[in-house]
């Protein structure tokens, strides 16, 4: 599953991505990657992209869910 996470970082489709890594189908790989990970691949795909950024590196930076109110309060600042 390491791979695939690091593959549903390009724009590949889950399709391609679920074949390249060896299921023969996107169902099959979606259920696994489910099932290992805790969310869908489009989930995890869309997850990556509403990650906050660091603005000096442009980096995203891991937040927890009670992290996020401190996020938006300094942006305020």
């Amino acid at each position: 599953m390491q791979l695939a996470r690091a593959a549903l970082r390009t724009q590949d489709s889950l399709t391609s991505i679920a074949a390249a890594i060896g299921y023969q189908s996107e169902s099959a790989f979606s259920t696994a990657f489910r099932r290992v990970v805790g969310m869908s691949p489009r989930e995890f795909r869309v997850s990556l992209h509403a990650q906050p950024r660091d603005r000096r590196s442009g980096n995203a930076v891991p937040v927890g869910p009670s992290e996020v109110d401190n996020l938006e309060s300094r942006d305020d600042d």
